[in-house]
């Protein structure tokens, strides 16, 4: 006979590291139900992404089955059933930001893009970067940083840096 236990928590970091399953709710109805892994890394709505973390929204336009135009760029996803046309919201944890101190790093690579830090949030062993991607109508984002490689890469408010948004990273939700 297993004991169950329950506990109700607005915390999301008590939810992550105590629970072996957790119920996600938005006003009295179950948003998704799992691992504290599988809703943090594949969450099924906007609110269950937002909820259990921090998430980047870019609202967009289907540019074709595998790309979503974004602010003037093209973002290339690693999926394949778009209908062209068709707004979209694209959701990407911060953490999957992945921050090039050289701007020159991946010029024409894929989902890199120039960007501008606005601010650095230090939060012990990382920061929250705030970055400006430069040129285009690209909305503002959060990228987490090790404080260690903020430090090495002279990333403060004002460097001039390249970033990269890893198709496989940039999810569409509900």
């Amino acid at each position: 006979h297993r004991q169950r236990l329950f506990l109700v928590t607005h915390d999301q970091e008590e939810a992550l590291s105590m629970a072996d399953r957790i119920v996600v709710m938005n006003a009295g109805r179950i948003e998704q139900v799992g691992s504290p892994r599988a809703i943090y890394e594949t969450p099924a709505t906007p609110f269950a992404a937002d909820f259990i973390g921090k998430i980047n929204v870019l609202p967009g336009v289907a540019a074709g089955r595998d790309s979503v135009r974004v602010g003037g760029r093209a973002l290339l996803l690693a999926r394949s059933d778009l209908t062209e046309g068709s707004a979209v919201k694209l959701y990407l944890r911060p953490e999957d930001v992945v921050v090039h101190r050289d701007p020159a790093t991946g010029q024409g690579a894929a989902n890199t893009l120039a960007a501008q830090v606005a601010k650095v949030e230090f939060l012990g062993a990382f920061c929250v970067l705030g970055l400006a991607p430069e040129g285009t109508d690209f909305p503002a984002l959060s990228a987490n940083v090790p404080r260690h490689a903020v430090d090495a890469g002279g990333l403060e408010p004002g460097a001039h840096i390249a970033i990269t948004l890893p198709p496989a990273a940039l999810r569409i939700l509900g």
